[in-house]
Formats: structure tokens, C-alpha cells, sequence
């Protein structure tokens, strides 16, 4: 719960999950005071949080905002407890749907857990993206361009990850593609240091995405879109977050 009286929902993943969210558990109904840095802010369907591979976290630690946020918890402690009273202050991650079931889901917000592999093993791993709208740049574009995509002005490409991948659980396959920071939580690369590998080790990422296939499951967030093909609707899936491991998700 911040300052303005709304809640928001903070899911930490991997370590995090069984160490500092084990950690805060304990320490909920004193209603700690929590600083987390190098996390991703999440806006779709409202803002949410989530840790990343270098998030920091602090807890009750003493300093102005420590002391500022604890005089306004305490002043506010009776929205705090009606909040707290009618939210379960743990919750595991959202209930996973079959791959074989998607057709059928009515929601716009949907996991799957399921293992991933690469079958295209020539794929290219990056593109030269704009640096406002993430489309591709113009092949020919200088430092600065206008984007032909987004018309903005003084644009810049950068190199953006992308993998075409396929999800699997025990009910079924589905075809998706990871881009930029999501494509990054898989091969724990960044994009530019992609941009910058040589074919070898660009076939050894992919090798080593495909060797991990049977020991890693992700958990995956999906959202459907429907598009036109040859006179009739087609329901497609469009990843919007990837996480490793046990998720828990706090509020």
C-alpha cells in the first residue's frame, strides 16, 4: 500500500520468493516498511510490481522516507487493517490454465506453467529496434531517424531481443514470441551483448535454452488477441510477462 491509499500487488520470483518473501511474510502484521530497488513496473491491466534478477530489497530500514512512511502507516492505520481485512495478504501466483484449455478461456488475464524450447535453431536472437514504439528500425537508418512506424522524430535504433519459442505443458504446444526485457529473463543476456555474439555462440544460447527444457518451468502470462486470416477470426496469444521458478505474490 502506498501513499495514495492504493494497493499494489509486488510478485517476487525465484530466490526472492523463498528468501525476503519469506521474510516479510513474518513480518506483515507489524506492517513493515519496504524499499525495493531495480524492479519492473508492470501497467497493464493497472500498475503492478515484480522483482527482477538485481532487485535489492530493504526492510525497516532506517532513513527520512523509513520515518515519513511510518508516521503516515500510523495515521492511517484503520484503512491499513480494513484494506488487510479483506485481501489475503498471500497469495500464490494466479491459478495456472491447461495449454488445451486457451480456446475455450473467456478471461484477458492468463498463466500457463509449462517448459520452453527453441525448434527454429537458425533463428536470429535480435533486431534493430526504434527507440520509441520497439518496431523494427529502417535498415538504412542513421543515429537519428524518423520512424516510419511511429513518426516520431529523432528516434534511435537500438538492438532488442526476440525468440520465437514453444511452450509446452502435458496437454498441449503453443507457439510464442518473447521480445526485449522478457526474451532477456531467458537467456539471462542483454540485448546488446546479443547484438554482439558471433554465430557460435548464438547456436550455444540456443543449445543451452533447448538442454534446459526438462530441468526449468516458466510461468507464463498470456492475453488473447483476435486477428483476421482469410475471412475468418483467429485467436492468438500475446506474452506479457515470463518468470522462472515458484512465484509468491504479495499485497
Amino acid at each position: 500500500m502506498d501513499q495514495s491509499n492504493s494497493p499494489i500487488t509486488l510478485s517476487t520470483w525465484d530466490e526472492f520468493a523463498s528468501n525476503e518473501c519469506n521474510e516479510i511474510e513474518l513480518l506483515l502484521d507489524s506492517f513493515p516498511i519496504i524499499t525495493a530497488s531495480n524492479i519492473k513496473a508492470v501497467t497493464y491491466n493497472g500498475l503492478s510490481l515484480s522483482t527482477t534478477p538485481v532487485t535489492i530489497f530493504t526492510i525497516n530500514k532506517e532513513s527520512t522516507h523509513y520515518t515519513s512512511l511510518r508516521n503516515w502507516a500510523n495515521d492511517h492505520m484503520a484503512q491499513i487493517l480494513q484494506l488487510k481485512s479483506s485481501k489475503p495478504s498471500l497469495l500464490k501466483i494466479p491459478s495456472i490454465t491447461p495449454i488445451i484449455n486457451l480456446p475455450q478461456v473467456k478471461d484477458n488475464i492468463i498463466w500457463i506453467q509449462a517448459s520452453i524450447s527453441m525448434s527454429n535453431t537458425t533463428q536470429r536472437l535480435w533486431y534493430l529496434a526504434c527507440s520509441n514504439c520497439n518496431k523494427s528500425a529502417p535498415k538504412d537508418c542513421e543515429s537519428r531517424f524518423t520512424c516510419p512506424n511511429c513518426a516520431s522524430e529523432n528516434c534511435e535504433p537500438k538492438p532488442r531481443s526476440i525468440l520465437q519459442l514453444e511452450a509446452r505443458d502435458e496437454t498441449g504446444v503453443l507457439p510464442i514470441t518473447l521480445f526485449g526485457s522478457e526474451a532477456e529473463r531467458v537467456t539471462n543476456i542483454t540485448s546488446e551483448k546479443i547484438s554482439t555474439m558471433q554465430t557460435q555462440e548464438h547456436e550455444e544460447l540456443i543449445k543451452s535454452i533447448n538442454d534446459s527444457k526438462d530441468d526449468k518451468t516458466y510461468y507464463i502470462r498470456v492475453t488473447p488477441s483476435v486477428q483476421q486470416a482469410y475471412g475468418q477470426e483467429i485467436k492468438r496469444w500475446n506474452v506479457k510477462e515470463i518468470q522462472l521458478g515458484t512465484s509468491k505474490l504479495i499485497h
